[in-house]
């Protein structure tokens, strides 16, 4: 830190050191009446400004403030209403709008003639920092590249077999050998979405394109989860392929997915109980990431265990469509229970098919509205006080308890693990690495395009907390296609050994979670 930023602990007079990750000072001095400050956060969308503090005349105040998002600032000279919408120009002195920063100082007077802004010291270059990692680990896997492949020249010699290699060669070709072909690249990108989680969850450098959209919006960290959902789901189709043609009854299949879903789910409610203190049952959080994976894998496998598949060659995306047409036709059917619910269910004092945040936004106009038929829905069924009662939702918006893993957004996970389904059946299916690859660039240009559409034409935001169906829809495509990246450079190009992501990601047993595939 102090090489990129100076390491500066005092600057005329501020004192650096309060200052945490993500902060800056605003001196603001008026020499009229009284000043009312208020502010609003680029993250807050279609919030009001929130009131701060009252300047009295002739009086300075330091105000020390986040920078993680772009602010707006507004300074009034009439009451100290907690609350004011952006387009109250009432008693309206002026606006500061600028481009805030980590460890910035700036100046703000104000008089009888308006404001006078001055930046006292530029904002640090939080960015260094990150790009010195990238390039140190990038500079350390060449080196250790290099050095691998010097090793092995220097220190692997050729062996020479005193047997007849003719002999050998016509042993072989009486045998068709079977050969058991692991992909590195499933198991890379499972260990590269572990490690960003853990990345992410260990505070992600206190970046904020590292933490979860407060709202709608798409971040780094908010692909973690449904890349989790896809994985398994990719891992349900390779896992029951081998159980397809064998004698094992599908009532022993079902009791073992029946064990494993009710596991995670109990595992989901035990880490509910962390760092709470004495467990009131009453109060104990039901929904939780377990418990969705948990639902979300009994019903794929489920219905994947017992809706039969066509028995055709699948040689398009469109009929790999039609080989799990059953399949098709039950998910369909779950994603129109989730339209009609989401647009349609008479949530009481809320429009029809409310998407947005409710609490302060759009002036408090539907501040109990939180989620639409989602939050609801969870308060009907689980009531209030089991739900997560402090996300960071709750603490922009000024919100009601909502909980991210509601049960209405468990409709469009199942359809998540489906899409990742989809993607084991083109691993299964095909042999050739070309017609793979084209099947992945293929479902993952068409799901991320289509995604992008909902979002941007208005109709349906991308939104984690609400898991909705763009969201489904561009992670899904950002999967197929990061496993093509992944697959490309590490089993067809082999530039690419999959470390150290490989590791993690890597199941070291035989089971129903295993990626091996056999070929010929």
């Amino acid at each position: 830190m102090d090489f990129f930023e100076n390491g500066d602990s005092e600057f005329s007079g501020y004192n650096l050191s309060e200052l945490q990750v993500d902060e800056a000072y605003l001196n603001v001095t008026t020499l009229t009446d009284g000043v009312n400050v208020y502010f609003l956060s680029s993250d807050c969308h279609e919030c009001p400004l929130t009131f701060i503090r009252s300047i009295v005349a002739n009086k300075s105040e330091i105000i020390r403030f986040s920078t993680k998002h772009n602010s707006l600032w507004r300074f009034y000279n009439d009451n100290d209403s907690q609350y004011r919408s952006v387009s109250d120009n009432s008693s309206f002195i002026c606006e500061v709008k600028e481009n805030f920063g980590q460890f910035g100082i700036y100046e703000l007077v104000i008089d009888e003639r308006g404001c006078n802004f001055e930046v006292k010291k530029e904002h640090v270059n939080i960015y260094w920092s990150l790009l010195a990692v990238v390039v140190g680990l990038v500079l350390l896997f060449i080196v250790s590249k290099v050095g691998w492949n010097i090793w092995k020249k220097c220190a692997v010699t050729n062996k020479v077999d005193s047997s007849n290699p003719l002999e050998e060669h016509e042993m072989n070709t009486e045998h068709v050998v079977k050969k058991k072909i692991r992909l590195k690249s499933i198991d890379a990108f499972r260990g590269f979405a572990l490690c960003l989680m853990i990345f992410v969850n260990d505070g992600g450098g206190q970046y904020w394109f590292f933490n979860h959209s407060t709202w709608n919006g798409l971040y780094p960290a908010d692909l973690l989860f449904p890349w989790f959902l896809w994985i398994m789901g990719a891992c349900v189709t390779l896992s029951s392929k081998p159980f397809e043609k064998s004698s094992i009854k599908k009532s022993t299949i079902l009791k073992n997915i029946l064990q494993r879903t009710l596991l995670l789910f109990i595992f989901g409610l035990s880490l509910n109980t962390l760092g709470i203190g004495p467990v009131n049952v009453n109060e104990l959080r039901i929904p939780g990431v377990l418990q969705r994976i948990a639902i979300s894998y009994g019903i794929t496998s489920t219905i994947n265990a017992v809706l039969p598949k066509l028995q055709i060659k699948p040689s398009t995306p469109a009929k790999y469509i039609y080989v799990s047409l059953p399949q098709w036709i039950f998910h369909i059917g779950v994603l129109y229970v989730y339209y009609y619910l989401t647009f349609h269910l008479d949530v009481p004092g809320c429009p029809s098919g409310y998407l947005k945040a409710g609490g302060i936004q759009n002036d408090g106009a539907f501040a109990n509205c939180t989620g639409g038929a989602a939050g609801y829905i969870d308060k009907i069924i689980l009531g209030e006080r089991r739900l997560w009662q402090n996300p960071p939702l709750r603490q922009m918006y000024k919100t009601e308890p909502f909980d991210p893993e509601n049960i209405l957004g468990c409709l469009t996970s199942v359809f998540q693990t489906f899409l990742g389904l989809q993607a084991g059946l083109i691993l299964a299916c095909e042999a050739q690495p070309k017609l793979r690859r084209y099947h992945f660039a293929a479902w993952g240009t068409v799901l991320s395009v289509l995604g992008l559409i909902l979002h941007f034409a208005g109709l349906i935001p991308l939104n984690k907390n609400l898991w909705s169906l763009s969201f489904v829809l561009v992670t899904s495509g950002l999967a197929f296609l990061t496993l093509l990246l992944f697959y490309q450079l590490i089993d067809v190009l082999g530039l690419w050994n999959g470390a150290p992501f490989i590791y993690p990601g890597t199941y070291p047993f035989k089971g129903p979670l295993d990626f091996t595939i056999t070929e010929h």
